[in-house]
C-alpha cells in the first residue's frame, strides 16, 4: 500500500484527522526537536514501509512470532529516528524529494571536495 502513490495519498487522507495518529505524531515531533522536518518526513515514509513489508514478510511465515517482530520493528525504528543527520548541502535534495522514492544518486555532487558532515540528535557534528 505505501509504495503506490495513489495508494499512500488515499492513506494519508484518511489518517489526517485520526486523533491517535496525530498524538503519535505530535509525540514523535517532540522527542525529536532537533531532526530537520524533510529529514523527519522522509524517516516518517521509512517507518511506514519498513511495518508494511516487514510484518507482510512475516505473514507468510506458517506461525509468526509477532511478540519478537513488534520487538525488532520498535529496535529498529527507534534508531532510525535517532539515527545522525548527514548534511546534505549541494546533494540537490528537497523536502519534495524525500515525499518520493529517492533516486540513488550516487552522494554529493563529483565536483563536492567537502566530507559529509553528520549531525547527532544532540546537534553536535563530526565527520563521517
Amino acid at each position: 500500500m505505501i509504495t503506490e502513490p495513489s495508494l499512500l495519498e488515499l492513506a494519508a487522507d484518511e489518517f489526517r484527522d485520526a486523533a491517535m495518529m496525530n498524538a503519535v505524531i505530535d509525540g514523535l515531533q517532540r522527542c525529536l526537536p532537533d531532526l530537520p522536518e524533510a529529514v523527519r518526513q522522509e524517516r516518517t515514509h521509512m517507518t511506514y514501509t519498513l511495518m508494511v513489508h516487514f510484518c507482510a514478510q512475516r505473514e507468510r511465515a506458517a506461525a509468526p512470532a509477532w511478540e519478537a517482530t513488534a520487538a525488532g520493528l520498535i529496535d529498529a525504528i527507534v534508531g532510525l529516528l535517532r539515527a545522525p543527520v548527514t548534511d546534505v548541502t549541494g546533494w540537490n535534495v528537497t523536502a519534495a524529494s524525500v515525499r518520493t522514492a529517492l533516486p540513488n544518486t550516487g552522494g554529493p555532487p563529483a565536483s563536492s571536495a567537502t566530507t559529509p558532515r553528520i549531525r547527532t540528535p544532540s546537534g553536535s557534528n563530526a565527520s563521517r
